[in-house]
């Protein structure tokens, strides 16, 4: 899965709480409001995905390297 925004995680959840908040008092775009929170939940379901996955490696790492 590749990524469709590269911020940092915080400013991921800055711009996602930006999008909700015109989500819900901007009625006249509200289906691309709606598309942008998707894809910044994808972006952010990955990073915790990928955080996950390195944080098991390196356990695995340091644990046969003892």
């Amino acid at each position: 899965m590749e990524r469709k925004y590269l911020p940092t995680l915080a400013e991921l959840i800055d711009r996602l709480a930006i999008s909700q908040l015109k989500e819900n008092f901007l009625s006249d775009h509200k289906e691309e409001y709606a598309q942008e929170i998707n894809d910044i939940l994808h972006d952010i379901n990955i990073m915790i995905k990928d955080s996950k996955l390195r944080q098991r490696q390196l356990e695995l790492l340091s644990y046969y390297h003892k």
